[in-house]
């Protein structure tokens, strides 16, 4: 997102800085592999490089060295880790360079030439604190922020390095990753630079120019900038701070400023440069007041899921979501009355320039607005499938007993029995796995009157060590108003693979399934379709594949 938009933020330092974001995307990428791939240090359905022998550092970056020693495959996780360092040496290697130059352009002098004590001071600060705080991944990134910083201009502190390192400390202290105390003092310390440089002479930002359309516009469209480099640092530490289990409320609730940034963000856009900046502000603090109350009252709001249930001691997951939705509701009519614009305009354009082919310009435009569109309908379908719906509340599971009905999130189950389908079987749909076992349930609705039958499934997988490993295959039934899914615990998956192992799987005659009626799922498809859509229009308005037939 950040790559896409550079070139709207109408400044030469984001479009500069490009390259580095796109080598970023293939350090992460690597680094996703590592996560993946590093059993005993984040817990993966897909690890298999390691033993889960890791050591008992709290840091993951700390484990995964530990198991350099244990053969092949800890020589392999180090290596995913040492190609995700490179990366980053070279992200910090291309912005060094692109600031050096621009202070020889200007005949600037950097920091550490200007200000060698405070420079090696900042630094040491730094280091100091990342030490302190056990966290390699907080420790390298902050001290590569300051280097940014001390390598910069002596006189004017680049405010970007500057507020992403005090964002890098809240982030940690949210994530756990450091202590309140370190994150206040560290966010003094990037904040150090910026109040000792020297003032620029620039235009005051009062009431004024908060009234004119073209600063709105140009604020926006630093959100997905600058919002999406946020929330994937905030991602990130999160990440590390979930080796020994996940917390999806933590991401729920620290991501929701995101969301709804990027909500007022394109309601904003969609109104465009000409709209009147006094009704413009008007809306946005009436929506945000409308959407706090709506947060604050959720409690009288009819929502699907689990509202009741809370993500902090404070916060329930009906607060939040009802905050968002309000947001996202107040986005989606501009956004959509922005789409149709643009495509009109996009036609009306063309057709008087070459009658049969839409201008790549105007198609790069007309893919932008419905992206924007799906962005919206993805957000409101995952705000009610994953904020609303706790998947650790026990009152998704269920227990099935053989030929007796049970009444269940307004539908009747009933467990009629089960087969087992071996590999080599031809009636085997799956390309992995030795066999599968599914168990067959017939959904009716509350007057008796059935729907549809559902196989959730348990996947066998054989080792070599004649050990057999279970996984949960799940089952969905799709409705008018969203998908209600059908999991099968890992409790349950291992009593049956036992069950086979000893030749009792006749005697199976009762199963426990978790069952998430997930109200709005479709709204997450259908913006995604709207999102590929777009995408798949930005791309073509490069080419000379794409072409409109017009009246």
């Amino acid at each position: 997102m950040a790559v896409l938009h550079a070139r709207s933020q109408n400044k030469k330092a984001a479009v500069v800085s490009n390259p580095s974001i796109v080598i970023a995307v293939g350090a992460l990428a690597m680094h996703a592999t590592l996560v993946t791939r590093a059993n005993g240090v984040w817990a993966s359905v897909h690890s298999f490089a390691a033993d889960g022998a890791g050591s008992d550092s709290a840091d993951p970056y700390l484990r995964i060295i530990s198991l350099f020693n244990d053969g092949a495959a800890g020589i392999e996780v180090m290596v995913y880790l040492i190609i995700t360092c490179l990366f980053g040496c070279f992200i910090l290697r291309n912005l060094l360079k692109n600031q050096s130059n621009q202070l020889k352009r200007d005949g600037r002098v950097s920091m550490r030439e200007g200000s060698p004590i405070i420079s090696t001071s900042l630094m040491i600060a730094v280091l100091i604190i990342g030490l302190f705080s056990g966290s390699v991944l907080l420790l390298l990134l902050t001290l590569g922020l300051m280097t940014l910083i001390v390598e910069g201009d002596s006189d004017e502190s680049n405010p970007v390095w500057i507020f992403s390192g005090v964002a890098m400390y809240l982030f940690a202290s949210w994530s756990w990753m450091a202590s309140l105390s370190e994150a206040i003092l560290g966010m003094a310390v990037f904040l150090l630079p910026w109040v000792l440089s020297t003032p620029k002479e620039t235009e005051a930002i009062g009431i004024d120019r908060l009234l004119r359309p073209r600063s709105q516009n140009m604020f926006v469209r630093t959100i997905p900038w600058f919002g999406a480099m946020g929330y994937l640092g905030l991602t990130w530490m999160l990440l590390t701070a979930e080796i020994d289990g996940t917390s999806l409320e933590a991401h729920e609730v620290f991501g929701a400023p995101f969301i709804a940034a990027l909500a007022i963000g394109l309601m904003v856009y969609s109104w465009g440069i000409k709209s009147n900046g006094r009704i413009g502000l008007f809306v946005i603090f009436g929506a945000m007041l409308i959407s706090i109350t709506s947060g604050l009252l959720s409690n009288g709001i009819d929502l699907p899921g689990d509202p009741d249930s809370y993500l902090t001691d404070e916060l329930s997951r009906g607060q939040v979501a009802g905050f968002l939705l309000a947001l996202i509701v107040f986005s989606i009519p501009p956004s959509i009355g922005e789409m149709l614009r643009v495509i009109k305009k996009s036609r009306a354009s063309s057709s008087s320039i070459v009658p049969t082919r839409w201008s790549k310009p105007n198609l790069r435009a007309v893919g932008s607005s419905i992206a924007h569109v799906g962005i919206l309908f993805l957000l409101f379908g995952h705000v009610l499938t994953t904020t609303l719906v706790d998947r650790t509340d026990p009152s998704h599971l269920v227990t099935l007993v053989k030929d007796q009905p049970v009444e269940h999130a307004g539908h009747v189950l009933t467990f009629t029995g089960l087969e087992i389908i071996e590999s080599s079987d031809p009636d085997y749909d799956y390309s992995i796995a030795d066999g599968i076992v599914k168990f067959h349930v017939d959904v009716s609705d509350e007057n008796g009157k059935y729907i549809d039958t559902v196989t959730p499934g348990i996947l066998r997988f054989d080792t070599p060590s004649g050990a057999v490993i279970p996984r949960s295959e799940v089952d969905r039934m799709a409705r008018l108003t969203g998908d209600l899914m059908f999991i099968l615990d890992i409790q349950q998956a291992n009593r049956v693979i036992t069950n086979m192992m000893l030749g009792e799987i006749d005697d199976v005659d009762r199963v426990g399934v978790t069952v998430y009626d997930l109200k709005g799922s479709h709204m997450v498809w259908f913006g995604w379709f709207f999102l590929l859509l777009g995408g798949s229009f930005a791309t073509f308005s490069r080419r000379d594949l794409f072409s409109a037939t017009t009246d």
